[in-house]
């Protein structure tokens, strides 16, 4: 599972937390280790951002490097403490291992979905700005977290949209904080009562910070 969770935020954090939430939603015994896993795919996902940012806009990557340094290390601290807790917890038999199986997202079905999503968001964050300039832009970062957030960081990155710096990086900074309050409500709605609490617990600091660093700093 804490493989499955690390790995997996390489290529879509949100997909892993549903994957993870779906298998082990019935097993009690594995509920600090999943939300362990789910908050080990948070700082792979920061890390997969920052290359994106750095690929388009070098010294935004360098601004955001701080802050999403520190919300990988919270994320990370804080599935090293529930891992822990589920070492100590643990009952004199070992608990059955669950296996977890993904998909390939190199598939041709997953590709395909990608490249429809890149090409919708591009289009609904260039109406958008058309009409609503940079309040829009906040707004629909808040709306994209409801799924994958690469094709909207794409979007705005690459597209002359009108858009200063410091408009991007809030709106990516929103983007992933909206994201990580989802992935929240997914554990939530297929997963383990306890593997939610925990994850709520963990993602709350993390997306508070997200939010004022938003709006404060940027």
């Amino acid at each position: 599972l804490l493989l499955t969770g690390l790995i997996g935020g390489l290529y879509s954090s949100t997909m892993t937390v549903l994957v993870i939430s779906k298998k082990t939603r019935t097993h009690d015994d594995q509920a600090r280790e999943a939300a362990a896993a789910i908050m080990l795919s948070t700082p792979t996902m920061y890390l997969r951002i920052l290359f994106l940012v750095a690929a388009f806009m070098p010294l935004g990557a360098v601004r955001l490097l701080p802050p999403f340094l520190l919300f990988s290390a919270l994320s990370g601290g804080y599935a090293w403490w529930l891992r822990r807790g589920q070492t100590s917890e643990a009952a004199p038999e070992a608990a059955p291992e669950v296996e977890v199986k993904e998909k390939n997202p190199l598939e041709l079905n997953a590709a395909l979905l990608f490249a429809l999503m890149f090409v919708t968001v591009s289009l609904v964050t260039k109406y958008v700005l058309l009409f609503y300039k940079e309040l829009g832009l906040r707004m629909l970062s808040f709306l994209v977290g409801a799924s994958d957030i690469v094709p909207f960081i794409v979007s705005v990155l690459q597209g002359n949209l009108g858009i200063g710096p410091n408009q991007i990086l809030q709106a990516i900074v929103i983007a992933t904080a909206s994201n990580n309050v989802m992935k929240t409500a997914y554990v939530f709605t297929f997963g383990h009562r306890q593997t939610a609490r925990l994850t709520a617990l963990g993602m709350a600091g993390i997306v508070l910070l997200s939010f004022l660093y938003a709006g404060l700093a940027l």
